[in-house]
């Protein structure tokens, strides 16, 4: 075993991200596996979450439920903080109703505020999608 930047990608709903260098552990040299500390792990879901949240698009219910997730938040707690009822929340993660910019900026807001060191990415957010 030796400490090393481990190589990741983390599946946000239907996007991948990258999460490669970003933390050091312990890896076995022979097979490759490595154990991250919960914190580690917390820390790679929110980050994981906030670029696809400030870079895609568009997101989808998958990406939601996950993003809820790694903020720790049942889908009544994050109806309130985004101001609208429980059952938007459910539909915007089972894909009956499509996830505005607005919400989706709002949740890139939540996960940034999560960690002050992901505020730089969240400022470079485009305001609005284009085609």
């Amino acid at each position: 075993m030796e400490r090393q930047a481990i190589k990741r990608v983390v599946s946000v709903g239907s996007h991948q991200v990258n999460d490669s260098g970003r933390h050091r552990a312990l890896v076995c040299v022979k097979c490759g596996d490595y154990d991250l500390t919960q914190k580690q792990l917390e820390e790679s879901e929110r980050s994981a979450a906030l670029v696809v949240f400030c870079d895609a698009l568009a997101v989808d219910g998958g990406a939601l439920k996950y993003a809820r997730k790694a903020l720790g938040l049942t889908q009544t707690e994050l109806a309130k903080q985004l101001g609208v009822k429980g059952e938007t929340v459910s539909r915007w993660e089972t894909g009956t109703l499509v996830i505005a910019r607005k919400i989706q900026l709002a949740m890139a807001g939540l996960l940034a505020a999560s960690d002050p060191n992901h505020t730089k990415r969240l400022e470079a957010a485009p305001i609005s999608r284009t085609g």
